[in-house]
């Protein structure tokens, strides 16, 4: 079967986002490319013939095709997000490219491109020079009172500009901070009053609840956070040439205009007012963002850092680049510490420097050991033998997970690595594979898995020694491997059922398993969110592999998790 690769994209469609969707769709040649562009913001003639320009709304159920569908999100502003139901069993992953589309709990997971501290210092000093320009284009700038309410990230950087033109500017901020630049106004009504041009950074209706009919004079309102909110209680004593005209109105004794309808000044669909060389960061932080999400298919959801030394990368290159370097503030710490500690999400990288067992180990394994002679244990109803050496289920319930939720092995071969007492094998084999083989580097897991075969009369299953693939030959249709979890170091032979220094026969596992594996087989592989699940994420996506399934399961005070994995090649049309 066939599986549909799809990356959905919500975005504004301007010159540097073209180029985004281009790259989008050079990096993964395997995926289908669906794009819309947000009417407010997107300019026609950027728009590819293969693209709709039409926004969100269109796609009000969300647009799998079928289960196990993979998809990838690009998101700008959340709204794609929203599309996704609350119960979904398709495989997503993605990004949140703006912090107006930042949700408390993610649906799947989630880069963080929009929290990231290479988006946050720089891009706010781009979008600000954008602004100021088509301010000065609009001959805005002509020495009139400027107020600025929002001093965050844009506004602050707005209002630093603006100062530098002009004295003749003051702020205010519903946190109460300053910049340290422009003096702040006691209230919003004392600054509209003090004010010709008013420009809102909050991304918030700032006149909710405020009395209107108190201004005088002509205004002007200019708006810089995302779709319509900033002005909202004024718009609707105003009138519209058209949905992004300006607006008119009078309200109390004041003359008011608010430019664009509303919408942010620097969206005009005419141009786009960050030079390319500028705003070309943010469109490749999304590019690397979207690359790292594709990672986390079939993770847990949450929000994801965006690779601190990726960040580190695309800044150092860009800043090569960028025009007027000299204007923009650059932290005087520019390393990956820096990004790190500066970004938002989960923190993801692998170079964890010591493993330990979970607390849940320890207390199995001395109850294992305490075993002398060979017992029985109940196993989804039939009665396991376990050798005292072998790691046994009688402690561990990870294999009763597995056993749960097996695969059709019907008529398939099926090769069990590190089977300790062969439990999987052995219902693999009563559950219809034609040829099962169970390999362990413990020589007591393989005579336990031995006799077990034998207790159930299981004719077409034989276990040997191997450490790895070490001693394996031919191809399979299902290779399983339910992993050790922990990367400490193990004591001994029995504790290599639960731990593998530094995770290091995890990585040969997934280095040669496609050597052994059928063209169009299955990787069943076993994990659990108490060992460094991150790594595996990586090692899953670097041996080209992708989820088909992933389940998870919280019992008896920690996590097992099953992958399911195919070839990326098996995924497409």
């Amino acid at each position: 079967m066939k599986y549909k690769q799809t990356i959905y994209c919500l975005q504004h469609i301007l010159e540097s986002s073209n180029w985004l969707i281009d790259r989008v769709e050079a990096a993964f040649p395997d995926y289908e490319v669906e794009v819309k562009g947000k009417p407010y913001s997107t300019i026609p003639s950027y728009f590819g013939a293969n693209r709709r320009f039409e926004d969100v709304e269109s796609w009000n159920t969300w647009p799998f095709r079928r289960p196990f569908d993979v998809s990838l999100i690009l998101d700008e502003g959340g709204r794609l997000h929203d599309t996704l139901p609350l119960a979904s069993e398709h495989h997503v992953a993605g990004l949140e490219q703006t912090s107006s589309g930042m949700r408390r709990l993610w649906r799947y997971p989630v880069v963080l491109v929009c929290r990231s501290a290479a988006k946050i210092v720089f891009e706010s000093q781009i979008i600000a020079r954008g602004i100021v320009r088509k301010l000065e284009s609009l001959q805005l700038l002509d020495g009139r009172p400027i107020g600025v309410v929002g001093l965050g990230a844009i506004g602050g950087e707005v209002a630093r500009l603006l100062a530098s033109r002009s004295g003749k500017i003051i702020a205010i901020d519903q946190r109460k901070i300053s910049n340290g630049v422009v003096p702040l106004a006691p209230t919003i009504a004392e600054l509209v009053g003090k004010s010709e041009l008013i420009i809102g950074c909050t991304g918030t209706d700032i006149f909710d609840g405020i009395n209107l009919s108190l201004m005088q004079g002509r205004k002007v309102f200019v708006s810089c956070s995302s779709s319509d909110i900033e002005f909202r209680s004024l718009l609707m004593h105003m009138t519209f040439n058209g949905p992004y005209e300006s607006a008119q109105g009078v309200i109390g004794s004041s003359n008011c205009t608010v430019l664009n309808g509303g919408f942010p000044i620097n969206f005009d669909r005419e141009r786009e007012w960050e030079q390319f060389d500028e705003i070309i960061l943010t469109r490749r932080l999304c590019l690397e963002g979207l690359i790292q999400s594709r990672s986390l298919l079939g993770s847990a959801p949450r929000g994801v850092m965006l690779d601190p030394a990726t960040q580190l990368r695309l800044t150092t290159e860009w800043l090569e680049r960028v025009p007027d370097r000299d204007t923009l503030y650059i932290p005087p710490r520019l390393d990956e510490q820096f990004f790190r500690d500066n970004s938002e999400g989960d923190y993801l990288m692998t170079g964890k420097p010591n493993y330990t067992l979970h607390s849940t180990t320890p207390g199995a394994v001395a109850q294992m050991r305490e075993h002398q002679e060979p017992y029985d244990t109940d196993v989804a109803g039939l009665p396991i033998i376990v050798l005292p050496s072998v790691w046994s289920p009688a402690y561990d319930w990870s294999s009763v997970f597995y056993v749960e939720n097996f695969p059709d092995v019907t008529d398939k071969s099926f090769l069990e690595i590190g089977c300790g007492t062969g439990v999987i094998s052995v219902f693999a084999a009563r559950r219809g594979a034609n040829r099962v083989v169970a390999v362990d580097v413990n020589p007591e897991a393989v005579r336990n898995a031995a006799l077990n075969f034998e207790k159930f009369r299981i004719a077409n299953a034989e276990a040997f020694l191997s450490d790895g693939f070490g001693s394996i030959r031919g191809e399979f249709d299902f290779i399983t491997w339910n992993a050790p979890y922990h990367g400490s170091r193990p004591a001994d032979l029995l504790e290599r059922g639960c731990a593998d220094e530094g995770y290091r026969d995890i990585r040969a596992f997934f280095r040669d398993v496609g050597k052994f594996l059928k063209p169009e087989g299955t990787v069943v592989f076993g994990f659990s969110e108490s060992g460094d699940l991150p790594l595996i994420e990586t090692l899953i996506l670097e041996a080209n592999f992708h989820v088909k399934r992933r389940l998870s399961d919280w019992r008896q005070s920690y996590n097992c998790i099953l992958f399911e994995l195919v070839i990326a090649s098996e995924v497409g049309d």
